[in-house]
């Protein structure tokens, strides 16, 4: 099954996001190592995402990958920007705390924009929209200590 995941990933690389649907939806429901199955789960929605408009994206994928690997930040972290993408912005204020209280990298699939601003920019957005001005700055801060040179953050 390992290599179904490798194929789907390969294929997507190369934009084929029609393809990797269904080899990243098998491979999701294998037997698989849990954190790899989490991430063909990630590659499904973005697959999703790059073929559809936004409104017509589910949040399955997401949610199945944060249910079956919650230990994972990228898994909470894309949830989040779900969330963030149709406008629910407690949603996107959860995920992205989930995303915090995860202190330590558990497996290869680590990726570094789960460990740096993204989760801090994400939880000050959504507590901009939802008129929790302190702590929108209070996060903004920290995601801009975190990206010094991320333009959008300055």
């Amino acid at each position: 099954m390992r290599i179904l995941h490798y194929f789907a990933r390969e294929l997507f690389y190369r934009g084929r996001w029609a393809e990797t649907i269904p080899l990243f939806d098998r491979h999701a429901r294998s037997d698989a190592w849990v954190d790899e199955r989490a991430e063909s789960l990630l590659y499904l929605g973005a697959a999703y995402r790059a073929l559809l408009p936004i409104d017509d994206v589910s949040a399955r994928p997401y949610v199945q990958a944060a249910v079956l690997a919650p230990w994972r930040r990228e898994c909470w972290i894309r949830l989040a920007e779900w969330h963030m993408d149709h406008e629910n912005w407690n949603g996107c204020l959860d995920a992205a705390h989930q995303t915090l209280a995860i202190t330590e990298r558990s497996s290869y699939f680590n990726q570094p924009w789960a460990w740096g601003a993204r989760p801090y920019d994400l939880i000050a957005l959504a507590s901009h929209y939802l008129g929790r001005q302190a702590d929108a700055i209070r996060y903004g801060e920290q995601a801009c200590e975190l990206a010094p040179d991320a333009a959008r953050l300055r």
